[in-house]
């Protein structure tokens, strides 16, 4: 096994604020028993069939620790770190969603506009029995639109032109807003219509609203040649090499990120003091998993909350060549961000799972 890690205070900015008005009791790690229990995880994770490399982030009260293992290239036998850029995949969603959640704040749209609002043409198939299509379902997977408008829509060389041309052809089959449907389609057109409101690139928008306040310099969709230097190789689940780097799946799994970036991003979030934080996190649909535990879907986060009021906010991603995770309970003040690339999802979440639940068994 090959692993590097080292631990730093939280950077200036990201100032986490308790919004609950329950206090809860939350025990500090050493650093040794963070190290023992990210190395125990990884041990388990480095022996799945498709794991490659992986970078992992820890937030624990003000304090972050960074893990590195296996190879963030298999031919050059390369070590990945904090600064590795790997695709983030789905993870993607929820920057959508905070995007959308700072145009509501910024009174550039509402939550439940009709989306045809924000489209030129004709759309009267993107309603059911009159209810339309809003925009909070297009980033809570319940538009009903379909996950990809067709088999050209998950490969590059499918345009702007093809994406509006298919979706005249969707047929919405019952009410939007009742149920799931997975949908990329869904938070790409999100991404599209964000653009429309405000005149400038997704990209644009990413570095103005999100990434430039935060200082998340290495958090982008389109690399430069001196990113693709800094950027893991990608690999698909049998181990074979995949260099696509998904640039088309704009705002609903283009970004690429580290774990130094990703856990500025998880701290931002924890800030619930935030407007569009706060409304990032609202529930939009869920239900009861028994034993006091409920489910909702917020702006693409997932979100499970205890009946002692803790919460375990989330995402996961995975597209071909990468596989990731971000996954942190606010009230507790500790968070985990782990970042691989090759396409084999389970491992990472439950990497994630065990890492965050053995530093905080109250989490959910």
């Amino acid at each position: 096994m090959i692993m590097k890690k080292y631990v730093c205070m939280l950077f200036a900015g990201c100032l986490i604020t308790q919004v609950n008005a329950q206090t809860f009791q939350t025990a500090d790690k050493s650093k040794d028993s963070i190290d023992a229990i990210v190395n125990k995880a990884s041990q388990v994770f480095l022996k799945s069939a498709a794991t490659v490399g992986a970078s992992v982030a820890v937030y624990q009260n003000g304090k972050i620790y960074f893990y590195n293992y296996g190879f963030r290239d298999k031919k050059l036998k390369q070590l990945p770190g904090s600064q590795t850029l790997y695709g983030i995949a789905s993870i993607t969603k929820t920057f959508t969603g905070l995007l959308l959640a700072k145009a509501v704040t910024e009174g550039k749209v509402q939550l439940d506009d009709d989306i045809r609002k924000y489209l030129d043409g004709n759309y009267p198939n993107l309603e059911y029995l009159g209810h339309p299509v809003k925009l909070y379902h297009l980033i809570t997977h319940i538009s009903r639109l379909p996950n990809w408008l067709s088999d050209k829509a998950e490969k590059p060389g499918y345009t702007r032109a093809d994406f509006y041309n298919d979706l005249h052809h969707v047929a919405i089959d019952t009410l939007p807003g009742v149920k799931f449907q997975y949908s990329n389609t869904a938070a790409q057109l999100l991404g599209y219509i964000l653009e429309r409101v405000y005149h400038e690139s997704y990209e644009e928008l990413l570095r103005e609203k999100i990434t430039g306040p935060l200082k998340m310099n290495d958090t982008k969709i389109v690399l430069n040649a001196r990113d693709r230097r800094h950027a893991a190789k990608g690999y698909n689940k049998d181990g074979s090499f995949n260099p696509e780097e998904y640039d088309y799946a704009q705002g609903a799994g283009g970004i690429k990120s580290t774990t130094a970036d990703m856990i500025r991003y998880m701290a931002y979030q924890m800030n619930e003091n935030d407007p569009a934080v706060k409304l990032s996190h609202q529930e939009s649909w869920g239900f009861d998993m028994g034993k006091g535990d409920h489910y909702s879907c917020a702006l693409n986060w997932q979100i499970i909350k205890a009946a002692s009021g803790l919460r375990k906010i989330s995402q996961e991603g995975n597209l071909g060549n990468s596989a990731s995770e971000v996954m942190f309970c606010p009230e507790l003040k500790t968070g985990v961000v782990l970042l691989s690339n090759a396409d084999d999802p389970e491992p990472v979440s439950k990497m994630a799972n065990d890492i965050l639940k053995q530093i905080e068994p109250n989490t959910p």
